[in-house]
C-alpha cells in the first residue's frame, strides 16, 4: 500500500504515512483549507454583490465590497423603494428618490436649499417616507402688546429687544410686491354649477388645485390598511379621470395641504410629534423641511403669492395669533397679538396683507379682517356683520372674497358666501342638503374648491363660476 499524497510505500496494516501525517503536516493542511475557504467566500460575496447591484438595482451597492473597489464613497442613503406616483404631466426622469427609514431622519439646517432652475412642475413624487430637515426659526418681529382696548391692534414698531435665545428681533420687514393682473373690464360673478370632486369611505376635505388646474390635492382619513386611519395627503388627476392616490406615507395626520403659486412647494401641518407643526415639501428636491418646533400648536398654513413666506396660526404666546415665517425656516414674525382668537390666515393677492378670522364669541360671532404687513399695521374689517363669518379667502384679483357664514348661534347651518368687496353684494354657493366649508379659490379665479358635510361625512366639491363683463 502506498501513500496517496507522496507515493511512499507504507507498512502493512498501517494506513498513516510517517511523512504526510506528521502533526506539522496536518496543521499545514488545515491552514491551507481555511485559506482556500476564505478566498472562495470572499469571491462569492463579491460576485453576488456585483450581480445584485448591477442587475437587480438593489440597495447593497453602498454596503458591498464592490463599493470599495469602485471608489464610490458617497454617503447619501439610496432609496429602498424606487416606485413613484407620478403627478399628471410631470417628468419622472428628473425626480429623485426618498429614503425610507423606519422613522424620519432629522437633519438640522440653518440655510435654505440652493436655487434650482429646473422646471418644478416636471417632477414626480415617490410613494415613500420622506426625510425631514428641521430649520429652527432665528429671527422674530412682533407687535407690541395692546394697551388700550381689546378691540384695537396698535400699529407696531419693530422691536429691538431680545425675545429669547433663538428669537431675535430684526430691523425691518421687506416683502416683495406681487404684480396682480388687471382686468380691463368690470365683471360680476355668479354660480354656474357645482360638481363632485372626491368622495370616499373616509372624509375628504381642504382641496387645493395646482396652478395649471390639473391636479387636486387634499387630505383624507380613508383606511390605508395600517388600522390607524390618520389623515394623509392625497392627489388626483382632474383631467385623466384616474383614481386618487396617497402622495406619501406620513407618521401622523396631514392637515390642510396646499400648493405654492408656482406648483413647486407643498405646505401642510402635522401632529406627528404630539404638537402640531408646519412642514414644507419641495417637489423638486423631494425634501421635507419642518419650519416650526417647540411646545406650541402651529396650524392652518398658507403660502404667500411669491412663495417666500408661510402665514400660519400659533398659540406660542398663549392665545391664537397670526404669524409668518420664511420657507427656509428663518425670519419668524408675529403679525397680530392680543387676547382674541385669530386664525385661518389667507394672503391678499399682492402679498402685502393677510386676511384672517378673529373670533369674538365662540361659534356665535367672528369677523374677517385684513392686516397690512409693510409695516405691520392695525387690522381693518372686511366682513364685520354681527354673526359668525369665518375662513375668508380673497379672489386672485382681489375683487371678491369667499367665506363661510354660520346660520345659528351654535355654529351650525354653515353656508359659503361670495361677496363683491366694493359694494358688499353677495351670492351663495351651496349643495342641497349639506353645509359648506373652507372655500379656496383656484389660481385662475374661475372656480372655488370646498367641502360639504353631509351625514357627518366630508365630501369635496368644486363650484364653477361665471363672469359677466359689463
Amino acid at each position: 500500500m502506498y501513500c496517496f499524497r507522496c507515493g511512499q510505500q507504507l507498512e502493512p496494516q498501517d494506513p498513516n504515512c510517517p511523512s504526510c501525517d506528521a502533526p506539522q503536516k496536518r496543521r499545514q493542511r488545515r491552514r491551507h483549507r481555511l485559506f482556500v475557504g476564505l478566498i472562495i467566500f470572499i469571491s462569492g460575496a463579491f460576485v453576488g454583490s456585483v450581480i445584485d447591484s448591477l442587475l437587480f438595482k438593489g440597495q447593497t451597492l453602498e454596503k458591498s465590497l464592490f463599493r470599495a473597489f469602485t471608489g464610490n464613497d458617497d454617503s447619501t442613503p439610496k432609496a429602498t423603494d424606487t416606485s413613484t406616483i407620478p403627478l399628471p404631466g410631470l417628468d419622472n426622469r428628473k425626480s429623485s428618490q426618498y429614503k425610507e427609514p423606519l422613522e424620519p431622519d432629522v437633519k438640522v439646517s440653518q440655510k435654505p436649499p440652493p436655487e434650482i432652475v429646473e422646471n418644478p412642475s416636471k417632477i414626480s413624487l415617490p410613494k415613500t417616507q420622506v426625510p425631514l430637515t428641521i430649520s429652527s426659526s432665528s429671527k422674530i418681529v412682533e407687535p407690541p402688546p395692546i394697551k388700550n382696548s381689546a378691540e384695537e391692534v396698535l400699529i407696531p414698531t419693530v422691536s429691538t429687544e431680545t425675545v429669547n435665545a433663538d428669537e431675535i428681533s430684526s430691523p425691518s420687514l421687506e416683502i416683495p410686491a406681487i404684480v396682480v393682473p388687471k382686468i380691463e373690464k368690470n365683471y360680476s360673478l355668479s354660480i354656474d354649477r357645482s360638481e363632485l370632486l372626491e368622495e370616499s369611505n373616509g372624509n375628504c376635505y381642504h382641496g387645493s388645485v395646482s396652478p395649471d388646474g390639473k391636479v387636486l390635492l387634499f387630505s383624507s382619513n380613508r383606511p390605508t390598511g395600517d388600522g390607524k386611519n390618520f389623515y394623509q395627503c392625497y392627489f388626483r388627476d382632474l383631467d385623466g379621470g384616474t383614481a386618487s392616490a396617497r402622495l406619501f406615507p406620513w407618521p401622523g395626520n396631514v392637515w390642510t395641504p396646499e400648493f405654492s403659486s408656482d406648483g413647486r412647494m407643498l405646505v401642510f401641518s402635522s401632529d406627528k410629534e404630539k404638537r402640531e407643526h408646519i412642514f414644507v415639501l419641495d417637489r423638486l428636491t423631494q425634501q421635507v423641511k419642518q419650519l416650526t418646533d417647540g411646545g406650541a400648536k402651529n396650524m392652518m398654513p398658507s403660502f404667500s403669492p411669491n412663495g417666500e413666506f408661510i402665514a400660519f396660526c400659533s398659540d406660542r404666546k398663549g392665545t391664537n395669533d397670526i404669524w409668518m415665517i420664511g420657507t427656509d425656516g428663518n425670519g419668524l414674525i408675529q403679525v397680530t397679538s392680543g387676547q382674541e382668537d385669530d386664525r385661518e390666515p389667507r394672503w391678499w393677492p399682492d402679498g402685502r396683507s393677510i386676511v384672517f378670522t378673529r373670533v369674538k364669541t365662540k361659534y356665535k360671532e367672528s369677523h374677517i379682517l385684513k392686516v397690512p404687513l409693510e409695516p405691520i399695521g392695525t387690522p381693518s374689517g372686511l366682513i364685520t356683520d354681527p354673526s359668525r363669518n369665518w375662513f375668508g379667502d380673497p379672489s386672485p384679483d382681489g375683487k371678491y372674497i369667499a367665506f363661510v357664514r354660520s346660520g345659528k348661534p351654535d355654529g351650525s347651518e354653515n353656508v359659503i358666501h361670495i361677496r363683491r368687496i366694493e359694494n358688499n353684494q353677495e351670492f351663495l354657493v351651496s349643495v342641497k342638503g349639506s353645509e359648506g366649508y373652507r372655500p379656496i379659490w383656484t389660481f385662475d379665479g374661475n372656480s372655488l374648491v370646498f367641502h360639504i358635510e353631509r351625514k357627518e361625512k366630508r365630501i369635496l366639491y368644486k363650484a364653477a363660476l361665471k363672469k359677466t363683463f359689463q
